[in-house]
């Protein structure tokens, strides 16, 4: 009888730790770069100062991100030249995944979405994450695809002066 009981407690406490593990991989995996996340930083690593046929170069940031990941992942983000329409397609499609800052890798979107601020600044922006935290996105004066803001700066810009909600998402 005494066996009996020890069997199942030791096969429980088997069941309890692969269960432990499987939660541990998926946590450690939800961390990971994903290829899509790849695929954009490659990209834009690759890219930075060239154009990608934006026709609104002074407020061309969304048409830009959505340029690149077309050409990076053979399909655009959504919302065309808006944040505001961005920020809805980041937000309703299964494909992305919002985190939080302190999750952010190479490849992954940051937005400050046009019409949440304080009304400070004119327009949001949308930016990409590359590597130490650098920021790619369209350059205001020439229309270009360049590093132009390290986290804190953006921050700082959009989400203090601006006074803008910072989200955060990942490419699935």
């Amino acid at each position: 009888m005494k066996r009996d009981i020890i069997i199942n407690l030791m096969q429980q406490l088997i069941g309890a730790q692969q269960r432990l593990l499987a939660l541990l991989q998926q946590k450690r995996s939800m961390n990971e770069q994903t290829e899509n996340g790849k695929k954009i930083l490659d990209f834009c690593l690759r890219n930075l100062g060239k154009s990608f046929g934006n026709q609104y170069i002074d407020v061309g940031c969304a048409e830009e991100i959505n340029s690149i990941a077309n050409i990076a992942l053979g399909k655009p983000i959504g919302g065309g030249t808006s944040t505001w329409l961005m920020g809805q397609a980041l937000k309703d499609q299964a494909r992305f995944k919002e985190i939080t800052e302190n999750k952010l890798l190479g490849g992954e979107v940051i937005i400050a979405v046009s019409g949440t601020g304080n009304g400070k600044l004119k327009n949001g922006h949308v930016t990409i994450y590359l590597t130490n935290n650098e920021l790619g996105g369209n350059d205001s004066k020439d229309g270009k695809f360049k590093k132009q803001y390290t986290l804190k700066s953006f921050y700082n810009h959009y989400g203090i002066d601006g006074g803008f909600p910072i989200k955060y998402y990942r490419i699935l």
